[in-house]
């Protein structure tokens, strides 16, 4: 193994990221570099099968369980550029720990799916459960206060206004995580997709959820809390309107479109009248986007927060750095795997053979 020299990205936010190590053993040499402690990124070329000489490129984004809780909200949403330009790879991953790397590499080639197949599957399993998803509710609310992120919906449950669930799916995925017993709070972003390259139209409905089992005295201590959850949300999605309601039913579509196109009017020069035909098409553009970026879409559970305000820490890769990923990915080379890290600007760079 050898040390690769540190390529340094042009960071404005004092941080730089650095190629750290590259080696030539397999997945397990790998995870026993990667630190627990800090993000970093690696790309992997790895025999799809044993016996086999077919090679698959695998990139991994390592959001280490163990960095501190600053750390991860001011640099998480470095993961999607750095994975975009390690390039397109047949498996993306995203551990936690080092040692979980070996087991899911294995189960991603056991299931024999491509890079986009695997993320779409842990999307929609993260999806269902806010804890799978790694998120609180402030980086939830953000995920769907930003324009660019696949999240589109957030519940907070109505004691603390914890995070109850968030997903991607739009109306009908939030409608299926609304329990009949309870109470709920919750936001829906409406994304109107527009062309030429012009921005969507994204409006938000603040939901009020009164669930048709709930108690009498349940009702009066939750609903108690429903101005507190609107000021809560609305710090991250300034809604456009409220929508009480008792039963899905009057969760109704073109309902609700009816009524956003009511109460707003599009500051634009687009003409389209809004329509469940024209939001279902900014869903289809959302999920496209994740099945053609899946980079992007695999780190969107961690690296939710702020991604717009944080575009400036895009990095750019140096020739040693592109030349270290070509290496890997070059089948017959001796290098097999390179470990990015996160370093603070200044400081050296690991040493080089």
């Amino acid at each position: 193994m050898a040390e690769a020299q540190g390529a340094k990205h042009s960071m404005i936010a004092e941080r730089q990221v650095t190629v750290h190590t590259i080696g030539s053993g397999g997945v397990e040499d790998l995870s026993n570099h990667i630190d627990d402690a800090t993000l970093s990124w690696a790309l992997l070329r790895c025999q799809a099968r044993e016996g086999t000489s077919h090679d698959k490129i695998v990139a991994v984004a390592c959001h280490g369980a163990d960095m501190p809780a600053m750390e991860q909200k001011h640099m998480l949403s470095l993961s999607s550029h750095v994975l975009q330009y390690l390039g397109t790879a047949d498996v993306t991953l995203c551990v936690k720990r080092g040692r979980q790397l070996p087991e899911q590499l294995s189960a991603a080639l056991e299931f024999g799916v491509s890079g986009d197949d695997f993320i779409g599957r842990v999307a929609k399993e993260d999806s269902m459960s806010a804890g799978s998803c790694g998120l609180d509710v402030d980086q939830a609310l953000s995920a769907v206060g930003n324009k660019l992120s696949p999240y589109n919906w957030v519940l907070l449950e109505p004691t603390k206004l914890e995070l109850h669930n968030t997903g991607c799916g739009g109306l009908d995925e939030l409608q299926e995580c609304l329990p009949a017993d309870k109470v709920m709070f919750g936001v829906l972003r409406f994304s109107f997709p527009r062309d030429n390259g012009a921005p969507p139209i994204v409006k938000y409905l603040f939901i009020h959820w009164i669930g048709p089992k709930v108690s009498v005295v349940r009702r009066g201590q939750w609903n108690s809390k429903l101005e507190e959850a609107a000021l809560r949300i609305r710090k991250f999605c300034d809604f456009s309107f409220r929508k009480t309601a008792y039963l899905l039913d009057d969760l109704n579509l073109p309902h609700l479109i009816q009524e956003l196109g009511r109460v707003t009017c599009v500051t634009c020069s687009d003409t389209r009248q809004f329509s469940a035909d024209w939001y279902f098409e900014g869903l289809q553009v959302a999920k496209q986007g994740i099945a053609d970026q899946p980079t992007i879409s695999l780190v969107a559970a961690d690296s939710l927060c702020n991604a717009e305000s944080q575009s400036h820490l895009k990095p750019v890769l140096r020739e040693s750095a592109e030349h270290a990923v070509k290496i890997v990915r070059e089948k017959g080379r001796q290098w097999k795997w390179v470990l990015f890290t996160v370093a603070a600007c200044g400081s050296p760079s690991s040493g080089g053979a």
